[in-house]
């Protein structure tokens, strides 16, 4: 209607009271719009919750919680882990060497065979990758790591393995027995092996090096290849005495 009382026939037109509140009424449903996308997202954060992703692939290898547990961050208290994640098509195998071998281990990138109790009569191998650049306090040697491909899985996570590394040694080391080596009561400090000369038992000097294995040691002395050794009780045979070396008995026999 306009001013002076007559209706206007103009189409589109609206009173200025009129589009106050059309245009507060719009606000008002931007407003619950808002509203309304804060709580979706709120809601969508929430269901995020509801399910346990993993950054990566593997096995679930133990599983702390059963269904319908309750479950939540812990609330400032350490909390287990709801599951153990395991991808074992790469493992990592950790080589403590002695402080006489650190100088003288592989380089980086080196191919390093191993066998595991596991597979008799199988050998692995893994690549040297890393090592700590420090010996432990407690047994002097340095960490290693090597990473051993593992696609068909047939290695498990926390075997033990058993390392094969050739070491350069002196010319005049040799692999002997444990149980060859040992020190006269008038000289503990020295060691010795009795070689078998001629049908006489020969005490000879030698001074033990890096361990082997749990049955063999490396010594350094005037020993030969193929020298024949006594190997149990070597103390007590007097140096000079005739030894008779008994053949090995044929297998069956």
């Amino acid at each position: 209607m306009d001013p002076d009382g007559s209706v206007s026939e103009e189409r589109g037109t609206i009173s200025p009271n009129d589009l106050e509140q059309a245009r507060a009424a719009m606000q008002a449903d931007q407003a619950n719009v808002q509203a309304a996308y804060s709580e979706l997202q709120a809601s969508r954060e929430l269901s995020n919750y509801l399910v346990v992703r993993a950054p990566f692939g593997g096995i679930i290898t133990a599983r702390n919680v059963s269904v319908g547990a309750l479950v939540g961050p812990g609330a400032g208290q350490p909390a287990a882990p709801l599951f153990s994640l395991e991808n074992s098509r790469t493992l990592r195998l950790e080589v403590a060497v002695p402080e006489a071998a650190v100088g003288q281990w592989l380089q980086p990138g080196a191919r390093v065979p191993f066998t595991v109790a596991a597979f008799p009569g199988q050998t692995f191998s893994g690549t040297f990758r890393r090592n700590a650049s420090r010996l432990s306090p407690e047994v002097r040697s340095e960490l290693v790591e090597m990473e051993v491909p593992n696609a068909d899985g047939r290695l498990k996570a926390g075997m033990y393995a058993q390392v094969l590394v050739a070491l350069p040694t002196a010319a005049d080391a040799r692999a002997v027995p444990i149980s060859a080596v040992f020190t006269a009561p008038d000289a503990p400090q020295q060691a010795r092996v009795v070689r078998v000369q001629q049908g006489r038992a020969q005490w000879v000097p030698v001074r033990k090096g890096q361990l082997l294995s749990r049955d063999s040691v490396l010594v350094f002395g005037a020993l030969q290849p193929g020298d024949e050794l006594v190997r149990e009780q070597a103390d007590q045979v007097p140096d000079g005495q005739p030894v008779t070396v008994a053949k090995p008995r044929p297998a069956g026999a």
